[in-house]
């Protein structure tokens, strides 16, 4: 039987895979997710191709089965070195983008759309669904502290609030525009906090950056807050 190759050629004395199938004997796969039976070639499944009818299926199977503390990464971090490692992998040559600028045009569509879609409250609560666990462990520790002392500040840490293309932690109860930032110690290492402020000014907003390692003393940090609230 003759086949043809990708130039369209005639390749002699190749046999295709599916000869002599038949619905008895067609080693037919089984999604693991919709349990639907499809087609795929023997040498496909031996590359462990077999599992999963489509993309789709095997996003959402990951979505249920691959979160939280079945994460086969879940508590654990990239040390410095690999964070570095990774970093200078994809510099110079080896950044995909190399010698491929996007145009003014392109950046200004791309920059536009992302306003828009971080603009939008159900945006922010998908993404910080998918992406951590909330609230943090120092959210939590801010989160007792206003409790114990009656301040007038609400976690909005999860979404549920914006300002702009921004999510704060906390807000003001009485509507006051004055939020509080909490940044974790690894995550925000060598961030500049004052460019979220800044950013936050821009909407006519107050802002408090909270590190991590400042609610070690909690009288220091209630100080601090005392004195953003009624300064």
């Amino acid at each position: 039987m003759l086949q043809r190759d990708r130039q369209g050629r005639f390749i002699k004395g190749h046999v295709p895979w599916n000869v002599g199938l038949t619905k008895e004997n067609d080693p037919n796969c089984k999604c693991k997710q919709c349990e639907k039976t499809f087609r795929l070639k023997p040498s496909a499944v031996k590359r462990g191709r077999g599992v999963f009818c489509s993309k789709g299926c095997q996003a959402e199977w990951q979505s249920e089965n691959l979160c939280g503390s079945s994460h086969p990464f879940y508590g654990k971090h990239h040390t410095k070195e690999a964070i570095e490692k990774n970093r200078l992998r994809h510099l110079g040559k080896n950044n995909p983008n190399y010698g491929n600028p996007r145009s003014l045009e392109t950046r200004q569509k791309i920059k536009v759309t992302n306003l828009e879609t971080y603009s939008k409250p159900e945006t922010w609560k998908n993404w910080l669904k998918g992406t951590s666990r909330r609230p943090t462990t120092p959210e939590k520790l801010v989160i007792k502290l206003i409790d114990n002392n009656t301040l007038p500040f609400r976690y909005v840490g999860d979404g549920r609030e914006n300002i702009g293309n921004m999510c704060p932690d906390f807000i003001h109860t009485e509507r006051e525009k004055k939020v509080l930032e909490v940044f974790g110690d690894y995550w925000h290492e060598g961030e500049e906090a004052q460019k979220r402020v800044r950013a936050f000014n821009q909407h006519g907003y107050e802002c408090l950056i909270i590190w991590e390692h400042d609610l070690v003393n909690e009288e220091e940090t209630l100080r601090k807050v005392e004195e953003f609230l009624y300064a």
